[in-house]
């Protein structure tokens, strides 16, 4: 069979690839060598290992036998026991290496954790002004040079100087050991300022700390500046009268072409800006050397006649923010002028001074004062009765029709000269009879009373700043009540106070709030009384002018309604004085003015006096100045150069308004031989509430509070002067 056909009986087996065969140093190319035949897979050479060859059929190298010689039993060829362990030392090395940099790469991620959460704790309370949680993310060298007040007052001081409002931090962007961390801080006069805030920390993981210094307490300061502001102020404002023309105020001089006597009464006086309104006046950037109202309008309107102070906020050298000064648009007030010359000249011959406030009981507007207008609570005598009969008409106690017997006393409180008195409500509060409104104010109840007087503004704080607040006790007993109806005892008010009480009778039972800038716009008012309790009180007050002890208020041709007063400043009847017993001081009940105000309340045959409580703002805390509650130091060194480093401001207190024009007068001592002389007039202060008109129309009614002090019966001498006000203004 030729070596091509096939043999369908044998079995085809795989060609083996053709290699050439290499003839070798010594041998004939064309010869050919025995071959010896390949051992099966899985068997051994019966001959032993071969002769070294090499590839391509040459000879090889021989395999290392194993323990009894057999290469089976031993490592691969090539393979020796010190080359093994070797590899497997490197294994275990390259194991531990490894092992370690993944505990180390997730040791470092956990203290870089750490650490940014370090971070955001400090720039979360930055942002929130939390300077106690600010300080204890800072370094424990930082925290020993700065405790924890000085690092807090640092902070804060900075805030305040850039009269920062919010605080806003964005993402911190992280270098090494440093974080830079973008701000924008909103303030009042600047606007918004963006700067950069860089950290750096001290210390690793959880112990990390920030490395704090004094410029960290703005952002973008650089090591050894500060943060530093100067201001310098425009020209105050003018102030006006309400004709719009005729100047109060003028210039750096504070001139007026009105005579001094007038406008001394009124514009005040500037001075130092008092230590408890530092604070409020630098968060203004109103540097600590500008001279500010002291009282008087001057006071009332300062905030109004500053203006807009020239800033320049500096961090470091660089400017960071700026503000351009703008002076202050004239001041239009709601004062007339022929009211104040009318109130000044009138009130000029009060032997002990005393005080008088007039106003638009529609608008609110002040249209006049002087002297002691709320700076000084008195007893207010028989003006309290309007608050007595407005009590006992809301609780439904009397009626206007209510008739009451004529006698000369109640309760063991007389009459004024031993009067007879008595009639209807409307009569008896005409001729002002004690023997009726002691026991009505009885009969109302303390708590009635006490809730119908703080209505009318009694204990509260006042509605101008610097006023003394008029007072009443809470509780009263039934012997304080009675002559607390008659307004002595423990009752104060200010002329401000009693005129509030005229305006709200005249405001069909509302109480105006003041203004002294003038407008147009209805006054914001308080409901005080019922229309109808409101309506029998203005028929009441017009009797008091028409019929009864008011009549030197009449205006021809004008309806007029008032209540005068006279409170005793000294005893002026009674058993105390019919025994020589009597003294005299601040301490004594009332007598009335052609009417029956007041005398000795009487337990038994003594003669009981309560005190009237003659109060000066000047040694009293009054309600109404503007409080403050901030702990800072005085700055006691700033330059008076009209420019200013702020600084921060100082604990606060109260501050009176009180005119120097217009010193709170001695009352007559206590040993004056004229106790219980009926015909001295110094023992007792005359008041007047009063308005008008009474009726409607395109008139407002204007009301007006006088005192007097130490000047006989409110009828003989307060009420003219309330006339001469009243048709000032009306003439307006």
């Amino acid at each position: 069979m030729s070596p091509w056909e096939d043999d369908d009986d044998e079995e085809l087996r795989p060609l083996k690839p053709f290699r050439p065969a290499i003839p070798r140093a010594g041998h004939d190319g064309g010869a050919s060598r025995p071959r010896t035949p390949r051992p099966a897979p899985g068997t051994r050479d019966p001959d032993g290992p071969r002769g070294p060859t090499t590839g391509g059929g040459g000879p090889r190298e021989p395999r290392p036998s194993g323990p009894g010689g057999t290469a089976a039993d031993g490592p691969p060829l090539g393979w020796t026991p010190s080359r093994q362990a070797l590899v497997a030392g490197v294994g275990a090395v390259v194991l531990l290496l490894v092992v370690l940099l993944v505990s180390s790469c997730r040791s470092g991620d956990s203290a870089r954790t750490a650490e940014q959460e370090v971070v955001d704790r400090y720039l979360a309370a930055y942002a929130a002004r939390d300077y106690a949680s600010m300080f204890a993310e800072i370094d424990s060298d930082a925290q020993r040079v700065y405790p924890v007040k000085r690092f807090a007052g640092l902070n804060r001081d900075t805030y305040r100087l850039a009269t920062g409002t919010a605080i806003t931090t964005g993402t911190p962007r992280r270098s090494g050991r440093e974080f830079t961390v973008p701000v924008s801080t909103e303030t009042r006069l600047f606007g918004t300022i963006e700067s950069e805030l860089r950290l750096r920390l001290l210390g690793s993981g959880d112990d990390a700390r920030i490395a704090w210094s004094r410029n960290l307490a703005w952002p973008g300061l650089g090591t050894g500046e500060r943060l530093t502001r100067t201001a310098r102020m425009p020209p105050r404002g003018t102030i006006l009268f309400r004709d719009g023309a005729t100047p109060i105020a003028k210039g750096e001089s504070r001139s007026s072409t009105v005579p001094g006597e007038v406008v001394g009464a009124i514009r005040g006086e500037l001075g130092a800006i008092p230590a408890a309104q530092r604070r409020r006046y630098a968060e203004r950037g109103i540097p600590a050397t500008t001279k500010v109202g002291r009282n008087g309008l001057e006071r009332l309107l300062d905030d109004r006649l500053l203006g807009r102070p020239g800033l320049t906020l500096k961090a470091g050298s660089r400017v960071v923010g700026r503000q351009r000064p703008k002076q202050a648009r004239a001041v239009i007030s709601s004062l007339s002028l022929p009211a104040t010359q009318a109130a000044v000249t009138a009130q000029a011959s009060a032997p002990s001074g005393g005080g008088l406030f007039a106003m638009d009981a529609r608008t609110g507007e002040v249209l006049a004062f002087s002297g002691n207008a709320w700076s000084a609570a008195r007893a207010p005598g028989s003006t309290m009765k309007i608050v007595t009969a407005a009590a006992g008409l809301a609780e439904n106690a009397t009626t206007t029709g209510t008739d009451y017997p004529v006698q000369t006393s109640a309760l063991g409180i007389q009459n004024a000269d031993g009067e007879s008195c008595g009639g209807t409500l409307v009569e008896a509060f005409a001729r002002s009879c004690n023997s009726v409104f002691a026991p009505l104010a009885v009969d109302v109840g303390s708590s009635p009373f006490v809730a119908m007087a703080e209505a009318f503004g009694f204990n509260a704080a006042p509605p101008v700043p610097g006023a003394a607040r008029s007072t009443i006790p809470d509780d009263l007993d039934d012997g304080d009540l009675a002559l607390s109806g008659i307004g002595q005892a423990k009752v104060t008010a200010t002329p401000l106070q009693v005129a509030l009480l005229a305006a709200t009778v005249a405001a069909d039972g509302r109480r105006p709030a003041p203004t002294f800038v003038r407008t147009d716009a209805d006054a914001k008012t308080r409901e005080v009384l019922e229309p109808g309790v409101a309506s029998d009180l203005r028929t009441m007050m017009e009797a008091v002018v028409t019929e009864g002890t008011g009549r030197a208020a009449a205006i021809p041709g004008v309806d007029v309604a008032g209540k005068t007063g006279t409170a005793e400043v000294r005893t002026t009847q009674g058993p105390a004085c019919r025994d020589g017993s009597a003294t005299g001081g601040d301490d004594a009940p009332s007598a009335d003015d052609g009417g029956s105000e007041g005398a000795s309340y009487r337990r038994g045959d003594r003669a009981v006096l309560r005190p009237a409580a003659a109060t000066l703002a000047q040694s009293t805390t009054p309600g109404g100045a503007d409080p403050d509650d901030l702990d800072e130091p005085d700055d006691e060194d700033a330059p008076d150069d009209g420019t200013s480093t702020d600084t921060t401001p100082a604990d606060p207190t109260t501050t009176p308004d009180a005119f120097p024009s217009s010193p709170a007068p001695t009352a007559p001592s206590d040993d004056a031989p004229t106790i219980c002389d009926p015909s001295d007039s110094t023992d007792t202060d005359a008041w007047m509430a009063a308005f008008a008109p009474t009726t409607g129309g395109s008139q407002d009614p204007v009301a007006v509070g006088v005192l007097r002090r130490g000047d006989g019966q409110g009828g003989a001498t307060a009420a003219p002067v309330a006339r001469a006000v009243l048709e000032a203004l009306l003439r307006r």
